[in-house]
């Protein structure tokens, strides 16, 4: 697996500020949980992603970071075409609680998603949080897969156009201000 490099935070929600290269984002309202999206379905399967919050404000079991199919407007990360990290060290796939737990995420914890395509509608999911990991078999619904694939946009102008492999959103959603979360 490859570390991925060019990727960034959208900077559409207002409930949170990004810093100038786009590689921070930081939730700067306590009014609701609020998903904070990529810039782009910029995420491809085969790579690694690391997170590293810098500051959490309170914990709450519907904050945390993860991966998703789309990035509609949502105020939680537990839904269908998501695999999700809670604050808590809960971890979510496709909106349902494994029974498998991670460390709870606090200051200067580092999260790196690494995934696998292994066939159209599944991908093989590393999570690994502290000094653990766990793996899940991700399978994709139908119908999501297919509205993914109707925006390829990656950011950067840059589009993906006949890939053999998934594209996701990277996503962050937190209810407290404070939160600090960075892209290495």
């Amino acid at each position: 697996m490859t570390k991925y490099c060019f990727v960034e935070w959208s900077d559409a929600n207002d409930s949170y500020m990004t810093n100038s290269e786009g590689t921070t984002a930081t939730k700067v309202t306590a009014e609701s949980h609020q998903v904070l999206y990529s810039k782009g379905a910029a995420y491809s399967c085969g790579h690694s992603i690391v997170f590293k919050v810098v500051e959490t404000g309170s914990i709450h079991e519907d904050d945390g970071i993860g991966l998703c199919i789309s990035n509609e407007i949502q105020n939680t990360l537990k839904i269908p075409g998501s695999l999700f990290l809670s604050s808590t060290g809960a971890v979510y796939v496709n909106g349902e609680k494994m029974k498998t737990r991670l460390p709870a995420i606090s200051a200067n914890s580092v999260i790196m998603f690494e995934t696998e395509q292994i066939e159209h509608k599944k991908i093989r999911a590393t999570i690994e949080s502290g000094e653990k990991s766990v793996t899940f078999d991700w399978k994709l619904e139908r119908e999501l897969i297919e509205n993914q694939f109707t925006d390829r946009s990656v950011g950067f102008g840059m589009s993906v156009q006949n890939s053999k492999t998934t594209n996701l959103y990277f996503a962050m959603c937190v209810l407290c201000e404070n939160w600090k979360v960075s892209i290495e």
